[in-house]
C-alpha cells in the first residue's frame, strides 16, 4: 500500500474513532442553558449574531467575544435548536483539532528525521492519539462551552508556526499570527500566550539576519494584533445607544470586557476599572495546582512524560527553533494555569497540543538514533505516573494503570532484543508500545466522558470534578442555573403571558440575570430581558432606563424569583453595579402588582 494512501487511511481512522467518542449520543448529552441561549439568540438576527447577544432583542452581550458561538448559531439556524445543534460544533471542531495535530506531528518528524515518510506518518498519528485521548479535551468536546473552537484555531496557529520556523518564511509567520488572531476571537487574550515562545523561537532561526527577523516579527505581530482586536475596534466605534450593552463591564466597553474582566480580572486583582471573575473549579493557584485532585485526572497524565521527553530531545541534540517554540508554549501555559486565581479545568486542554507533539517527537528521536533505552524510560515514567495519579481516584478505573504493566513488559522485551539496532518492525513495535503505556489510562477516562456529561463544568471522571472543589454534584451548586432545564414551566409561563400582555411589547418578560432568562429563551424563543446580564451585575438596564421601558409599554411583566445567582464561589468580585438590579427589584416590588396566578410575577402596566 502506498504511503500516502496509508497515511490518509490512518487519518480517517483517527478521525472516525475520535468522532465516535465526541459525537456518540450527543443529542442526549448535557448543555449549558446559558450558552445555548446565546447560540439561539444569535441565530435570530444579524445584530445578535455579530455582537453575541444574550437575548433575541440584543439588549446585553455575553461577557466574551462571540467567536466561539458563530458556528453554533449557524447550526441552530440550519438544524433547529436542540442539545445536538449547540454541542455538535464543539465535537466536530475537536475532531478537526486531532487531525491538525497529527499533521503537525508528521510535519515535524519529516523535517527533523532521517527515517523517511513511513515513520513520520507513525509519529503524526501518535501525536493525534495523545490529544484525542486527553480526558479534558474529550469532556469539553461533548459540551457547548466556549473552548473547542479556540483549541482548533490554536492548533492551526501552532502548525503554521512550525512551518514558519522550519522554512524561515515570513509569509508562514504571518499566517501563524492570523490563526492566533482567529483564536483570539474565540477565547481572547489566552490566544496570545503562544506569542512569547514564537518570538523567542523566531529569533533563533538561522537563515535570516537579525534585522530581517525583527522586521518579520514586527509585521506579523502588527497584523496579528490588528486582526485580534478587529471586533473590539468595530464595537467600540459604534455609539453605545446603537448597540447592546457589553456584558461583564462597568463602562459598557469591549476593551474593558476583554482586557479587564477576561484578562487581569481572572487573576483576582481588584479594581474599580474592571470586574473580577474567578471560577472555583480547579482549586487554589500555585505550582501544584495542575496535580491536585480536581485537575490531575483531566490533563496531568502527560505532564511528567513531557518533561522527560524534553530532556531526551536535548540530550539527543534536537535543539531547534521548533522545539524551543513547543517547549515555550508548554511552559507558558503551565505557568499561566498555575497562577490564574480561578479557572475551569477545561482551560488546561490547550496544554494537550504542545505536550503531544513534544512526546511524539521524543519517541521519533529515540527511534531515529537507536537510543531505545529512552523509550523504556518514557514507558516506565508514564506507567508509574499513571498509577500515581490514579491513587487519587480510588474506585474509578483504578485497575487500568496495572494493565499498562503488560505493555511495559512487552516494551522491555522488545528493547532488550533490539537494543542499538534500527530494525523497522522493532521500531514500530516499540513506538506503539510506549504510546500505549502513555495513553491507556487517559484514553479510558476520555471514552467514559460519554457516561458523565456535565452542562456546568465539563470534566472527565465520575462527575465529582465537575463541581467546585471536587464536591458532589448533588449539593454544591446552589442556585446555579447553567444546566438543561425542564421546559414545560417556561412554555406554560410564556403562553400565559401572551394571553395577557397588551400591544406588542419589546420584551414579553423581564427577569433578573441571564441564568433565569436562558431556559425561557431556549424553550420558547420569546424576547426576555435579562436584567443585569450574565450574573445580574451589569448596569443594563439602569433603573431610569427600566422605568422608561415600562412607561413606553416595552416591559409589562417582571419575574422576581430566580435572580440569576451564581452559587457558591461563582459571584464576580467588586461588582458594585449589582446594586442596579437591586434598585430595579425594589422598584418593581413597590410599584407593580403581583399577578393573581403567579406569586413571582409582577404586572407593571
Amino acid at each position: 500500500m502506498k504511503l500516502n494512501l496509508r497515511w490518509n487511511l490512518s487519518l480517517l481512522a483517527l478521525g472516525l474513532t475520535s468522532g465516535f467518542v465526541y459525537l456518540f449520543d450527543l443529542a442526549n448529552g448535557a448543555r449549558s442553558e446559558y450558552y445555548a441561549a446565546i447560540a439561539k439568540s444569535m441565530s435570530m438576527s444579524f445584530t445578535a449574531f455579530f455582537f453575541g447577544s444574550l437575548d433575541p432583542a440584543s439588549t446585553i452581550t455575553l461577557d466574551k467575544i462571540p467567536g466561539s458561538y458563530w458556528l453554533p448559531a449557524i447550526f441552530v439556524k440550519v438544524f433547529g435548536f436542540s442539545t445536538w445543534s449547540v454541542n455538535a460544533p464543539n465535537a466536530i471542531a475537536t475532531v478537526a483539532l486531532v487531525i491538525v495535530v497529527a499533521i503537525t506531528g508528521r510535519r515535524i518528524a519529516k523535517y527533523a528525521g532521517k527515517f523517511g515518510e513511513r515513520y513520520a506518518n507513525l509519529i503524526g498519528i501518535v501525536a493525534g492519539i495523545f490529544v484525542a485521548a486527553t480526558p479534558i479535551v474529550a469532556a469539553v468536546a461533548r459540551s457547548n462551552q466556549p473552548q473547542s473552537m479556540f483549541l482548533l484555531m490554536l492548533a492551526l496557529a501552532i502548525d503554521r508556526a512550525v512551518v514558519a520556523l522550519q522554512t524561515s518564511s515570513r509569509k508562514q509567520l504571518i499566517f501563524a499570527g492570523l490563526w492566533i488572531a482567529a483564536a483570539f476571537q474565540m477565547y481572547m487574550i489566552v490566544a496570545w500566550s503562544i506569542w512569547p515562545a514564537l518570538i523567542i523561537a523566531w529569533l533563533l532561526v538561522s537563515k535570516r539576519t537579525w534585522i530581517k527577523k525583527i522586521v518579520d516579527l514586527a509585521i506579523a505581530g502588527s497584523i496579528s494584533a490588528f486582526a485580534s482586536t478587529a471586533w473590539i475596534i468595530i464595537v467600540s466605534l459604534i455609539p453605545s445607544a446603537a448597540r447592546p450593552y457589553i456584558g461583564g463591564t462597568y463602562s459598557n466597553s469591549p476593551w474593558e470586557m476583554v482586557f479587564g474582566y477576561n484578562a487581569l480580572g481572572r487573576f483576582g486583582s481588584q479594581s474599580t476599572e474592571y470586574r473580577s471573575f474567578t471560577p472555583p473549579f480547579s482549586g487554589e493557584a500555585g505550582w501544584l495546582r495542575l496535580f491536585n485532585t480536581q485537575v490531575a485526572g483531566q490533563i496531568a497524565w502527560l505532564i511528567v512524560p513531557t518533561v522527560i521527553a524534553i530532556v531526551i530531545l536535548l540530550l539527543l541534540k534536537k535543539f531547534t527553533p521548533s522545539l524551543v517554540f513547543l517547549v515555550g508554549v508548554f511552559l507558558t501555559m503551565f505557568v499561566m494555569f498555575s497562577a490564574v486565581a480561578g479557572m475551569h479545568q477545561f482551560y488546561t486542554s490547550a496544554m494537550a497540543m504542545p505536550m503531544a507533539l513534544i512526546i511524539a517527537w521524543a519517541i521519533f528521536a529515540a527511534m531515529e538514533t537507536a537510543k531505545h533505552w529512552w523509550l523504556l524510560v518514557l514507558g516506565l515514567v508514564s506507567a508509574g505516573w499513571s498509577w500515581w495519579i490514579s491513587i487519587d481516584y480510588a474506585g474509578y478505573f483504578s485497575f487500568v494503570p496495572y494493565i499498562s504493566v503488560l505493555l511495559l513488559a512487552g516494551l522491555l522485551i522488545t528493547v532488550v532484543f533490539t537494543i542499538g539496532t534500527s530494525n523497522r518492525l522493532a521500531n514500530l513495535a516499540m513506538a506503539w508500545l510506549v504510546a500505549g503505556v502513555m495513553v491507556l489510562t487517559p484514553a479510558v477516562w476520555a471514552v467514559d466522558t460519554i457516561n458523565h456529561p456535565s452542562s456546568i463544568n465539563p470534566a472527565a471522571g465520575d462527575g465529582s470534578a465537575a463541581a467546585p472543589g471536587g464536591i458532589s454534584m448533588a449539593g454544591g451548586l446552589g442556585s446555579m442555573n447553567f444546566g438543561e432545564q425542564d421546559t414545560s414551566s417556561s412554555v406554560e409561563l410564556v403562553e400565559y403571558l401572551k394571553g395577557r400582555v397588551t400591544g406588542e411589547p419589546k420584551y414579553l418578560l423581564a427577569v433578573f440575570g441571564a441564568q433565569s432568562s436562558a431556559p425561557i429563551i431556549n424553550a420558547t424563543g420569546a424576547s426576555v430581558l435579562p436584567i443585569g446580564g450574565f450574573d445580574g451585575s451589569d448596569s443594563a438596564p439602569t433603573l431610569e432606563q427600566f422605568k422608561s421601558l415600562v412607561a413606553t409599554g416595552d416591559v409589562q411583566y417582571v419575574q422576581i424569583s430566580g435572580k440569576g445567582g451564581m452559587g457558591p464561589g461563582m459571584q464576580g468580585q467588586g461588582n458594585s453595579s449589582s446594586t442596579v438590579s437591586s434598585e430595579i427589584n425594589a422598584w418593581v416590588t413597590s410599584s407593580c402588582e403581583v399577578d393573581v396566578n403567579y406569586s413571582s410575577l409582577y404586572n407593571c402596566k
